[in-house]
């Protein structure tokens, strides 16, 4: 009984990270996601498919991200990035990175669980040609919920344990 309370305990003193149980990392990166993005021509869609779980953020946790990496042609345009239909910040060449919080992370996790697919939008601004080698979308992800419910029911076996291992020393 005292070994289920020191793990009660560690779990409130520490949260989640007080369970063997451990996020996980995730990445991924689309390559040749668009030729030339230029004076206004049709946007560049993409998705990142095959995301099961929902992505971690807060203080403590790693940050969300997404990143592009410019072209052959080098990066010349102010582009917008767009989450469905939601504005999330101008890309340029100096800022080529979206970091995620608050709400947008909110709807990220809702598009993953709904969809298990994050699409994003690159359209024209202003400037000159640009090119996009690549997207990367990286970050934290939640354990599976199965994890999480083997280690709860672990946890409130740990006392049936210890009765039955008394009970086997007192049958020797």
């Amino acid at each position: 009984m005292k070994a289920f309370l020191v793990a009660i305990a560690a779990v409130i003193a520490f949260g989640g990270e007080a369970l063997a149980l451990s996020s996980s990392s995730y990445e991924m990166t689309l390559n040749n996601i668009g030729s030339k993005i230029n004076n206004g021509k049709d946007p560049i869609t993409f998705s990142f498919t095959g995301i099961n779980v929902p992505f971690i953020g807060g203080s403590s946790s790693p940050t969300i991200s997404l990143v592009f990496s410019q072209g052959s042609t080098g990066f010349t345009d102010k582009l917008s990035l767009l989450f469905g239909d939601t504005f999330l910040k101008d890309i340029t060449a100096s800022d080529t990175s979206y970091t995620f919080s608050g709400d947008k992370l909110a709807m990220l996790n809702a598009d993953v669980l709904a969809n298990h697919a994050a699409s994003f939008r690159l359209s024209y601004k202003e400037g000159g040609a640009s090119t996009i080698a690549s997207a990367t979308l990286k970050g934290t992800v939640a354990p599976e919920p199965v994890s999480m419910a083997l280690v709860g029911a672990g946890l409130a076996g740990l006392p049936f344990a210890r009765r039955l291992r008394r009970s086997f020393k007192q049958a020797a």
